[in-house]
């Protein structure tokens, strides 16, 4: 198997934040220090302490500080490419020819409709690549598409592209469900054009799309496969059709720099006591329908790849606001005074921000960041947003997949606690929209009593900060950008597990009287200071 693999896969890096070209084998080469000795790493972690050392968060494997940028810089070359001979590629040659396209690239078409974006240095997109996938075995090959980790963990902020960050233009889930209507639709003489052994491969590509379980269309820049996963396998395993055709499981990604501080992973907490790559990991090839106990034996012989993964993830650092917009003298005369207001309100759940702030006279012109407090252990919080997704993490540990040897190896669980966690802050000004179903558009309605939120709103892309983003209250414009007004970017809070309920009640309003606790301006002052962290 592994020559085979070696033959066919291209091979591409990319080192956090800049992106370049390699010619290292990735998928068959263990992490190496420099004098070329393996690195030796724990099979599993367990995260199972009171506290955690945030230095060691860093460092899961407990690596020399030379092997510990190795490893990112691998791990940032997994993140690109998805080196995985079981994940679903598409064989986009084959769906030109059946359809007599002529175009130069046929996976540009994939790409560009599954809202990746355009690589900075290469042809192509980040997040997606071309690949040569074989035709039999005599050495022939046809291109095909194949998605990785960066098609939802990378997005384009104001030109510049952040490892690590939420894809605001995401459309995956669309596109399996396009190409899943066009498989099922085409005619069986449509593929007549191909040779014998390009039949076969397209075969297994049709049997293998047609089958996947989706959920219906969801908006641009969501996502719901890996818990949609969990949910397809507890119906395959028996789960009542009254347990799970009604769930809705709509998320945005989580920013890869929110994981090195929590316990538990995905936004309710359903992943805990191990690495939360291998679970995701997992969860994505449960959803494209792939070969688990293959998957499973590739993993367990290429850990590596798994502890490169976790220790990008837990080495991404969140963008700073005013490395892409100034602060004004106002701006952090207000931010000053929402720190008081975030720790008398926010800093049970969310944890401890302290700034060093620098002043010059009366005026404050500057700060320095402090290290972060966040709660430890992990635990969850009510607050009453749309609880579609706790209901659909009930399922998934109801039903948890079986007889998948890495997971059984491993110290791995998957565990509904009924709430969501409130998440860590750093990056939070990037991470628009907000709540864990990005159902409000901006910080600043966040503040708001839910009855006071945009029902609807667009979502887009935020390559510029002049179009794609409203400063004042932080989050996407309203009216948006004109080329934004279609059906695919459009979010509505009446969908079902679209409500933007919750996170108002004894938050923003006192509960006896029912009445907003902060003015205007304090609102405004904790908005600034929100965009400090």
């Amino acid at each position: 198997m592994r020559s085979r693999f070696k033959k066919w896969l291209p091979v591409f890096a990319v080192t956090v934040g800049l992106w370049a070209s390699s010619t290292v084998s990735l998928a068959q080469e263990s992490l190496k220090s420099s004098s070329g000795h393996s690195v030796v790493s724990p099979p599993s972690i367990n995260w199972g302490a009171d506290h955690f050392d945030l230095c060691q968060r860093s460092n899961p494997f407990a690596l020399s500080e030379e092997d510990l940028q190795v490893a990112i810089r691998r791990g940032a070359e997994y993140a690109d490419l998805n080196p995985s001979p079981h994940s679903l590629a598409t064989p986009v040659d084959l769906f030109a020819k059946i359809h007599a396209v002529t175009a130069t690239d046929p996976a540009s078409f994939f790409g560009r409709i599954a809202g990746l974006q355009r690589h900075p240095t290469e042809i192509g997109f980040i997040g997606g690549r071309s690949i040569m996938i074989p035709v039999g075995n005599r050495g022939e090959t046809t291109r095909a598409f194949k998605i990785s980790c960066y098609a939802c963990h990378s997005n384009n902020l104001f030109g510049r592209q952040i490892v690590g960050a939420t894809n605001k233009t995401l459309g995956v889930t669309s596109t399996l469900l396009a190409t899943k209507k066009l498989l099922s639709s085409m005619d069986r003489k449509g593929a007549e054009s191909l040779s014998e052994r390009e039949q076969i491969v397209f075969a297994k590509y049709h049997s293998r799309v047609t089958e996947l379980s989706m959920p219906p269309e969801i908006p641009v820049g969501f996502d719901t496969t890996v818990l949609n996963a969990f949910v397809a396998n507890a119906k395959n395993r028996g789960a009542a059709s009254s347990e799970v055709d009604q769930l809705s499981a709509l998320v945005k990604p989580v920013p890869w720099w929110q994981s090195r501080f929590k316990s538990r992973w995905l936004v309710d907490g359903l992943f805990s006591n191990d690495t939360p790559v291998l679970l995701n990991f997992i969860g994505n090839e449960i959803s494209f329908n792939s070969d688990l106990q293959a998957t499973s034996d590739w993993l367990l012989e290429n850990k590596d790849v798994l502890r490169a993964l976790t220790t990008l993830v837990f080495n991404t650092e969140a963008p700073k606001y005013e490395d892409f917009l100034q602060f004004s003298v106002n701006e952090l005369s207000a931010a000053h005074r929402g720190e008081l207001l975030f720790e008398e309100n926010c800093s049970s759940c969310h944890g401890h921000y302290p700034r060093k702030w620098q002043f010059e006279g009366d005026a404050i012109v500057g700060f320095e960041r402090q290290s972060v407090d966040y709660p430890q252990p992990t635990v969850g919080c009510d607050v009453g947003t749309d609880r579609q997704r706790l209901l659909a993490a009930k399922v998934a540990e109801k039903y948890p997949p079986k007889d998948i040897p890495i997971l059984d190896q491993s110290l791995s669980k998957i565990e509904s606690i009924g709430e969501y966690i409130p998440p860590p802050l750093v990056g939070v000004w990037a991470s628009w929209p907000y709540l864990h179903n990005g159902s409000v558009p901006t910080l600043r309605d966040l503040f708001e009593p839910s009855d006071k939120r945009p029902k609807q709103f667009y979502v887009g892309p935020s390559v510029s900060e002049k179009t794609d983003f409203d400063r004042n209250k932080n989050g996407f414009p309203v009216p948006p950008p004109r080329k934004w007004r279609s059906k695919s970017s459009l979010y509505d809070t009446s969908v079902r597990g679209q409500s933007n309920q919750g996170h108002d009640i004894g938050i923003f309003i006192d509960e006896a009287t029912g009445q907003p606790k902060f003015t205007d301006k304090q609102k405004n002052d904790l908005l600034n200071y929100l965009k400090t962290l």
